[in-house]
């Protein structure tokens, strides 16, 4: 079967597996992973990542508001955090080689 490009990206393939109370923001990094992988100037790449990772945070910081409230248990919190984490670091790595790209300094 044939895949988007942004559909091979791991940093996504983990995200679509992610549910979460904040199903809007986790479908808002989603998507700008995949619109910012199918651009084709490498700013825009970045500019997507960064929002993806923006929202990542966002939903990190709810998931701890849940967890202070008892809305979701904290090890189901935790667990998801680690893989925000993940995503976070991944969508910064992303964002950091395009951002090189588009200034030149990686070929």
């Amino acid at each position: 079967m044939q895949k988007f490009s942004f559909e091979k990206l791991r940093v996504y393939s983990d995200l679509a597996h992610f549910t979460a109370s904040s199903e809007e923001i986790a479908s808002d990094l989603l998507l700008n992973i995949a619109e910012g992988n199918g651009r084709f100037a490498y700013h825009d790449h970045s500019r997507f990542l960064e929002i993806a990772n923006r929202a990542t945070t966002k939903l990190a910081a709810r998931l701890e508001v849940g967890a202070l409230r008892k809305t979701i248990e904290e090890g189901a919190a935790d667990e998801i955090i680690g893989l925000l984490v993940s995503i976070d670091r991944m969508t910064a790595k992303l964002a950091q080689v395009w951002r090189e790209k588009s200034s030149g300094k990686v070929s």
